[in-house]
């Protein structure tokens, strides 16, 4: 089990990178973001909304969006959480089968 005063040692290794908001969300934070994608295709491409509950207004991570089209190659769109609805958009006019939510499975989350 790794305890606090140790995990909080372990950015150490890692001077380039700013980690607090990692501990401070993921580590000593509560809760697991529930996320869902409401969209619509339009002349402009899909445009959406990531809609993320279940945490704090101020929860904040990366998500990756993934467009499937039949037959085609699918879009990625990386996108940072920014409260309950983060608005996307993705450059297809074509409707997806289906928009993906962090498909290499990086995240803790609940899909809904």
């Amino acid at each position: 089990l790794l305890q606090e005063a140790a995990a909080k040692r372990l950015p150490e290794g890692y001077p380039d990178r700013d980690l607090r908001d990692f501990f401070e969300q993921w580590v000593l934070g509560t809760g697991v973001p529930h996320l869902r994608v409401q969209y619509k295709v339009g002349d402009r491409g899909i445009e959406g909304e990531l809609i993320q509950t279940e945490v704090p207004d101020h929860f904040t991570t990366p998500v990756t969006l993934r467009a499937v089209f039949e037959g085609g190659v699918p879009i990625d769109v990386e996108l940072r959480t920014d409260g309950e609805r983060t608005p996307f958009r993705i450059p297809s006019s074509n409707k997806p089968l289906r928009i993906e939510i962090d498909p290499e499975d990086k995240l803790l989350i609940v899909r809904q």
